[in-house]
């Protein structure tokens, strides 16, 4: 799932706006929220997503 990473590079995904959530993702996939919830941790792990509990993520 590289699509975040070039997502954010390309700038479709500007830093510090919001991004789809886990279901729009898992939606435009054909794979469940937590096989995207997974796939997206090493996106996490580098600083380009950062997560708000009850929120949405945020490039």
């Amino acid at each position: 799932m590289n699509a975040p990473y070039a997502r954010i590079a390309d700038g479709t995904y500007p830093l510090f706006e919001q991004v789809p959530s886990l279901a729009d993702f898992a939606a435009e996939f054909g794979v469940s929220a937590t096989i995207v919830a997974k796939a997206l941790q090493p996106v996490r792990h580098e600083g380009l997503l950062a997560r708000y509990p009850a929120a949405a993520a945020w490039s």
